[in-house]
């Protein structure tokens, strides 16, 4: 696959998740590695910076370890994540085998990836406080308050495309509908959330 091949890819499956899919998975390539190597550096700095691991752990460290963690986050995730959807779709009557669908959950990854690029700005604009829970130069500067809700509103638009993309892709690869894609993403999630809400209130 040339560059140009993967750009266009990396284009159309915003709006043509289906058809996209099928010509990724026509490429035998390293790519859904390298998308995958991305995706957990973007889950390591979402998970320090919600978490305000900045309190106790200088900035260029937690960027340090992202590049170091995230992989190994990133591949966790995904053979974690692609083997929960496959069983699940095995039960809407999915077709396909695991090996697409690990690939249809690789390339769906590439609009969570574009929260990556909203990293550099935002540390231009609000710096260490990403990471810490004080924030006094973000709090007393109403134009970086609304700034910042902007960039929160951006990667939560990034985050749900994601999820739109990932059910239309586990779709096209099991070949079913829409529908039973967002069943076979969601359902497991779902189910386990009810039963610790129960288990919860049993305690």
């Amino acid at each position: 696959m040339t560059f140009q091949e993967f750009w266009d890819l990396c284009k159309t499956i915003w709006t043509q998740p289906r058809q996209t899919i099928q010509r990724a998975l026509q490429n035998e390539t390293k790519i859904p590695f390298i998308l995958i190597m991305f995706f957990g550096i973007g889950l390591f700095l979402d998970f320090t910076s919600n978490r305000n691991y900045g309190d106790n752990t200088p900035i260029n460290v937690l960027f340090l370890l992202s590049f170091i963690i995230g992989p190994i986050i990133g591949f966790i995730g995904w053979m974690v994540t692609s083997g929960s959807i496959y069983l699940t779709t095995k039960i809407f009557g999915g077709v396909g085998d695991w090996k697409d669908t690990r690939n249809a959950v690789a390339w769906a990854t590439i609009p969570y990836l574009t929260k990556l690029l909203f990293w550099f700005p935002q540390l231009l604009f609000f710096g260490s406080e990403l990471f810490t829970e004080e924030t006094p130069i973000l709090s007393s500067n109403l134009f970086l308050l609304i700034l910042f809700f902007i960039f929160e509103l951006i990667e939560f638009v990034l985050l749900i495309w994601f999820y739109v993309v990932l059910c239309k892709c586990i779709a096209e690869v099991q070949d079913f509908s829409g529908w039973k894609g967002f069943a076979s993403v969601f359902s497991l999630p779902i189910l386990l959330f009810v039963l610790l809400v129960v288990v919860s209130s049993m305690g």
